[in-house]
């Protein structure tokens, strides 16, 4: 059987930073990665967010209510750095989407 692999800190922030921090799909795709590690979210869960928690100004952190597998409700914790990325994204964003990513 295959042992799985995780990557490192190191390794997860030298993917970021491998992503210029310019235009909209690059601060998109950061703001993705960053998510994904930090929240433990799942992709469907990921693609479901709401933009309008994130749009709120002063934000710092934020907990959000997910509802993933089976139903389960879970409580997600967005730290200050995660915001950042996402407030980046959103700053360039030129859809009107409801969904945080689209």
């Amino acid at each position: 059987m295959n042992k799985l692999k995780f990557l490192t800190q190191e390794q997860v922030e030298s993917l970021i930073d491998s992503i210029p921090a310019v235009g909209e799909r690059n601060l998109r795709d950061r703001a993705i990665i960053q998510v994904l590690w930090t929240t433990g979210l799942r992709l469907a869960e990921l693609l479901s967010l709401p933009e309008a928690p994130f749009a709120r100004e002063g934000l710092k952190s934020l907990e959000l209510s997910i509802v993933g597998k089976m139903q389960w409700r879970r409580m997600i914790y967005f730290s200050p750095a995660t915001i950042k990325m996402i407030k980046a994204y959103l700053a360039e964003r030129e859809s009107d989407s409801l969904e945080l990513f689209d």
